[in-house]
C-alpha cells in the first residue's frame, strides 16, 4: 500500500499505454463523463462501505456518526478505519487513489496539450509540475499525513470518498485544464517570482507537518530539544515554539500558499482557474474553526493559554 510506489506504476502503465497509442486525450474529451461517472461510483462505494459499518467492532465506530440520523452518519461515515482482511487499508487506499489519479489526469491534459500544438507552453508545465511535486511529496511523506487528528478520527463516509474520488483528481486540476484551453504568457520574472512563492508554501507545508510529526512520536527527539512546549490535562503536549508558535495551523498556511502559486500562471483574465484556491482557502478555514472547537474541549486550560501565546491561526496578524 505504498502510495509512492503507486503512483510509480500508475505513470509507468500511462507512459506504456502512451507508446501503444492507446487515446489518453480520452480524459480531456471525456472530462464531464468521467466526473458523472466519479460522482456514481463514489455514491456505490459509500453505500456499501455505510453498511459495511454494522458489522464493524464497536472501538472502529466514528462517535459523530451515531446520531441515528442515516443520511448524516452516511455522509461523514460510520467507521474510521474501514479494512477489508487485516491488510487492505480502505482510506489508505482512498487517500492514495485520489492522489493518483490527480496525477494521471494532469498528466493526460499535458499530453492533450502536447498533441494539439506540438509542444507545452511554459506556464502550463510549470502549473503541471508544481501539482506533481506536491502529489509527489504528500505520498513520499504520507506518515505525516497520516497521523493528523483528521485522517486518525474521522470517519470514511460520503464526504472523504467524494473529495478524493471527485474533488481532487477533477477539481484541483482546473488550472491545468484552463491552461490547456488558454494559451497564457508569463514573463521569466514571474516565473521564478512564482516559483518562489511555491518553494515557500512546499516547505512551511512540509516542514511543518514533519515537526508536528516527529514532536507526536516523540516529545524528547533531539532534533526537537530547543521547541518551547506546554503540557495538556490529558497528558500532551502544546508547542509554542517553532513553526507551531509562528501560527496555530502553519501547514495550512503552507497549503494555502500552494494553491495560489500554481494558479498565477493562468493570469487574471478569468476567474474559473482559481475556483480551487477560493475553495481551499474556505474549507481550511472552516476545518481550522472545527479543530479548534475540539481542541479547547480535549486540552481545556493548556488551549486558552496555547491560544493567548499563538494568537494567528493561519495568517499572520490577520487571522
Amino acid at each position: 500500500m505504498n502510495g509512492f510506489a503507486e503512483l510509480i506504476v500508475s505513470l509507468l502503465v500511462l507512459f506504456v499505454l502512451g507508446y501503444f497509442n492507446f487515446p489518453l486525450t480520452f480524459v480531456y474529451s471525456h472530462f464531464i463523463h468521467l466526473i458523472v461517472a466519479s460522482v456514481l461510483f463514489s455514491f456505490v462505494f459509500s453505500v456499501w462501505l455505510y453498511f459495511k459499518s454494522f458489522q464493524a467492532p464497536t472501538y472502529n465506530i466514528n462517535p459523530e456518526a451515531t446520531t441515528g440520523y442515516q443520511y448524516y452518519d452516511f455522509f461523514v461515515g460510520r467507521e474510521v478505519h474501514p479494512r477489508i482482511g487485516k491488510m487492505f487499508d480502505i482510506k489508505l487506499f482512498v487517500l492514495n487513489a485520489g492522489m493518483i489519479s490527480w496525477a494521471v489526469v494532469d498528466v493526460c491534459l499535458v499530453f492533450k496539450s502536447f498533441m494539439d500544438k506540438g509542444c507545452v507552453n511554459y506556464p502550463l508545465a510549470l502549473t503541471a509540475v508544481f501539482q506533481l511535486i506536491y502529489i509527489i511529496n504528500y505520498l513520499w511523506h504520507a506518515e505525516y499525513f497520516l497521523s493528523s487528528t483528521t485522517i486518525q478520527y474521522e470517519g470514511v463516509g460520503y464526504q472523504l470518498i467524494i473529495v478524493f474520488f471527485t474533488l481532487t483528481p477533477f477539481f484541483y486540476c482546473i488550472p491545468v485544464l484552463y491552461l490547456v484551453n488558454y494559451r497564457q504568457y508569463v514573463s521569466n520574472y514571474c516565473i521564478f517570482g512564482i516559483a518562489a512563492l511555491y518553494s515557500l508554501g512546499l516547505y512551511i507545508y512540509t516542514q511543518s507537518n514533519r515537526e508536528k510529526y516527529m514532536f507526536r512520536r516523540n516529545a524528547h527527539d533531539r532534533s526537537l530539544i530547543n521547541l518551547e512546549s506546554i503540557p495538556s490535562l490529558n497528558g500532551k503536549r502544546l508547542l509554542i515554539s517553532g513553526w507551531w508558535g509562528f501560527v496555530r495551523h502553519p501547514n495550512k498556511l503552507g497549503d494555502i500558499i500552494i494553491f495560489v502559486a500554481w494558479t498565477l500562471p493562468c493570469g487574471f483574465e478569468n476567474i474559473f482557474p482559481y475556483l480551487p484556491a477560493f475553495f481551499v482557502i474556505m474549507y481550511l478555514v472552516y476545518q481550522v474553526l472545527k479543530s479548534e472547537r475540539k481542541c479547547e474541549i480535549r486540552h481545556g486550560a493548556a488551549w486558552i493559554r496555547y491560544t493567548s501565546c499563538v494568537q494567528s491561526r493561519i495568517f499572520p496578524q490577520v487571522f
